[in-house]
């Protein structure tokens, strides 16, 4: 039947299916050609995304076979020349270099693994085949094969031939699909060794006529980047979301770099046509000048996000407050922040703001900042004042002494605060600010506390869930615990009637003396500053 459903209403339906169910996706593949040639655009927009990293390498060897035969013979790779049954890269919508690297790497691993067992003698003479397990007999090389080991792969090994690999891939790809939407070059677990492949990419030619409408677009880690800003400027215009990325090292020699780059990003801001979304992660800003490219944004700019960025040696904010039309605004751990920066902010209405986020965080360790300061409260009050009904989620982590005016604002002009999260540093902070949410927030339905410091204690989570208000539906703690059991079976039996769903996220390994029968989900999530944590998620 779906072999007569017009193609747009086809496609409609495939659009409903989610891009990560890989297996209802292969399903569609197999229903018929139609299903196959309107599901597999879908499947290769972001081929490397979807598959673990370890098979990364059988979705890279469809575009080796791609490659144009004098790049395989310049590379050496001296595969069976097969032709692919589709054109896979003309589908590539994302393109991330993180992946891309992983995949090659796990193929170069592949291809060499493949050689060594090939180069493997069982004592009667037979080979051992790649795709088996090794032999539990003894076995042996002669000295022929091992001088041979490296030769007998099917990929003939260079020092950068890695590099070269990834560089003729971007050319494949860039040069098939007439469109990418989103580029990620991240190059913060990476290191040094790929910046000049980073660098290559907006100058490749094919670069003009596929990155003309990227959409999204993210440059992180610590490499200059003022080249590929520039260049970027020349032809991409329709950028909708720009997150850039640096690694803040307080040397006084890097601020030339530093400004000249600022400038570029300036300039690629500024030819933008309706930049809606812009996030600054660990940034030096010395002057107003990436501001006022801010400023060519503000009918479209809607998410503003800085993080571990410092402004203190730039003037008040004045030109971001021309963005009239914000939802989103976050500062995170952003360290010279002062009242002298946020006044101009007091003064403009943002009736769309909906989302506020300032974290306080302390650098005592960088000389430039080795004085503490005061957040400017009262102009953050004065901001969420102005955004009024429309503020929604709140997120803030500062000295409690700062949160009375705080929360004398939020009870009297934003009642519609559905959404709070607390950062404090020692878990007993919260005792002090609960009652101080619950009553500013009376109709709060989802609370998140997360602890930098201290253990969260038994007393500590009995004593919180009496002020915890009665429309909590959602309550997450993201902390390290020291509570068992029938600690939890005492706080479930107080808590609010109306509560759906408790989450603990905790690096502690005391999961282990709970009844696994009270969770609803479990599951250990790697986190970014590594190792791993234990997320459950208790029935109510």
């Amino acid at each position: 039947m779906g072999f007569y459903l017009p193609t747009e209403c086809l496609q409609k339906i495939l659009s409903y299916i989610d891009e990560e169910d890989i297996s209802t996706q292969y399903s569609c593949l197999l229903v018929n050609r139609i299903w196959h040639d309107n599901t597999l655009p879908i499947l290769w927009r972001r081929p490397f995304a979807y598959v673990k990293p370890k098979y990364s390498y059988k979705v890279l060897h469809a575009f080796l076979l791609l490659l144009p035969n004098e790049v395989k013979k310049k590379l050496g790779l001296l595969m069976i020349n097969l032709k692919p049954m589709n054109n896979y890269a003309r589908f590539i919508r994302d393109i991330d270099y993180l992946h891309l690297v992983g995949a090659v790497d796990t193929w170069l691993a592949s291809e060499l693994r493949n050689g060594f067992m090939n180069s493997l003698l069982l004592p009667n003479g037979s080979k051992v085949r790649p795709d088996s397990p090794m032999p539990p007999v003894p076995y042996f090389c002669d000295g022929e094969t091992i001088s041979g080991l490296y030769e007998r792969p099917a990929v003939t090994l260079e020092r950068d031939l890695k590099e070269q690999i990834i560089d003729e891939l971007c050319k494949l790809i860039l040069s098939r699909t007439n469109r990418i939407d989103r580029l990620v070059l991240d190059l913060e677990k990476l290191g040094a060794d790929y910046v000049s492949n980073v660098v290559a990419i907006p100058r490749i030619p094919e670069a003009q006529i596929s990155l003309a409408n990227i959409r999204e677009f993210v440059c992180k880690g610590h490499f200059p980047k003022e080249h590929i800003f520039r260049e970027m400027a020349k032809y991409c215009l329709n950028i909708d979301s720009l997150q850039v990325g640096n690694r803040l090292r307080w040397d006084r020699l890097r601020w030339n770099t530093v400004n000249e780059t600022c400038s570029a990003l300036a300039q690629l801001i500024s030819v933008q046509r309706k930049l809606s979304k812009f996030v600054l992660i660990e940034w030096k800003i010395k002057d107003l000048e990436l501001f006022n490219a801010l400023k060519t944004q503000s009918e479209s700019l809607k998410h503003f996000e800085m993080y571990k960025s410092s402004i203190s040696n730039c003037g008040p904010l004045v030109p971001l407050a021309k963005c009239c039309n914000l939802e989103i605004f976050k500062m995170d751990a952003c360290f010279g922040t002062t009242s002298a920066h946020m006044k101009p902010l007091t003064y403009r209405a943002f009736p769309k703001l909906r989302h506020f986020t300032y974290i306080d965080t302390i650098y005592p360790d960088i000389p430039e900042f080795d004085n503490e300061w005061d957040p400017p409260a009262d102009d953050f009050a004065a901001i969420m004042s102005n955004a009024g009904q429309c503020l929604v989620e709140v997120t803030l982590g500062m000295d409690k002494k700062n949160y009375p005016v705080i929360f004398k604002t939020l009870s009297q002009f934003c009642p519609n605060v559905k959404k709070y999260v607390s950062v404090i540093e020692w878990a007993s902070d919260i005792m002090h600010l609960m009652p101080g949410i619950a009553s500013s927030c009376p109709n709060l339905e989802e609370l998140t506390i997360e602890v930098l410091i201290k253990t969260f204690q038994r007393e500590e989570l009995i004593n919180l869930v009496e002020t915890l208000p009665s429309s909590l539906q959602y309550f997450h703690i993201n902390a390290s615990a020291d509570f068992f059991d029938e600690d939890l079976t005492a706080f479930m039996n107080k808590c609010p009637p109306r509560l759906r769903q408790f989450t603990w996220l905790t690096s502690c390994e005391r999961y282990t003396q709970f009844s696994h029968e009270r969770f609803k989900e479990y599951r250990v999530s790697p986190v970014l500053e590594g190792g791993y944590r234990h997320h459950l998620i208790f029935k109510v």
